[in-house]
């Protein structure tokens, strides 16, 4: 009895169904993404990158998404505080040495 549960719980979990949907995305284009963390303690590090199509077919180990050619310029108030240097690492701006202050808008 234990061999027929064995063998009819092995051949559920062992055989499955397929069926393939046809959804319609619609995918307007690379887009920029720009994420990014501001704090006295870190400076500003922000990563550059764009969107994939979400239809597209992609080897994740060899994809690069980031953007290392960007110009990245930080606002405060409106007026342009620094240009944030490129770090080196894949879509990586870093700047260490700010001056951040409470209560000023800090834009990237």
């Amino acid at each position: 009895m234990r061999y027929f549960t064995f063998i009819f719980c092995c051949t559920l979990f062992l055989t499955s169904c397929f069926k393939e949907l046809d959804i319609n995305l619609d995918f307007e284009g690379h887009e920029i993404v720009v994420r990014g963390t501001i704090s006295p303690q870190d400076g500003a590090i922000i990563q550059v990158s764009h969107t994939l199509d979400p239809t597209g077919i992609y080897l994740f180990d060899t994809l690069d998404f980031n953007i290392n050619n960007a110009i990245v310029l930080l606002y405060a108030n409106d007026t342009l505080l620094q240009q944030i240097p490129y770090s080196g690492e894949a879509g990586i701006y870093s700047h260490k040495n700010l001056d951040f202050k409470m209560g000023i808008a800090y834009q990237k």
